[in-house]
């Protein structure tokens, strides 16, 4: 996959120079837990709602401010990102197979 600069200029993504102590310090805590751990590929992740991904995932929404359920927005979330990436996957093998066709 390429990233282009104007990709860079538009992600929304935390700054970390803006992060509390506390929750650059809980971000560490939480990427030493789950540092050494071997995850299967990000659709496996999130479709067998994976332990590591979800520790990662409730240890951002906690930076973010995310004060409601969040093994309920997770289970919500992964189901949603399941089936976009499928979709994709699947455009992207026809778009596949048929340039070789051509």
């Amino acid at each position: 996959m390429n990233i282009h600069n104007y990709m860079l200029h538009e992600i929304l993504a935390p700054n970390p120079k803006k992060l509390s102590l506390q929750d650059f310090k809980m971000l560490l805590e939480t990427f030493e837990k789950v540092k050494k751990a071997c995850l299967p590929s990000i659709l496996k992740q999130l479709h067998n709602k994976h332990p590591v991904r979800q520790k990662i995932d409730e240890a951002w929404l906690r930076v973010l401010g995310y004060e409601g359920d969040k093994t309920q927005l997770l289970d919500k979330l992964y189901k949603s990102l399941v089936k976009e990436i499928t979709i994709l996957k699947k455009m992207m093998a026809e778009e596949y197979s048929s340039s070789l066709a051509v």
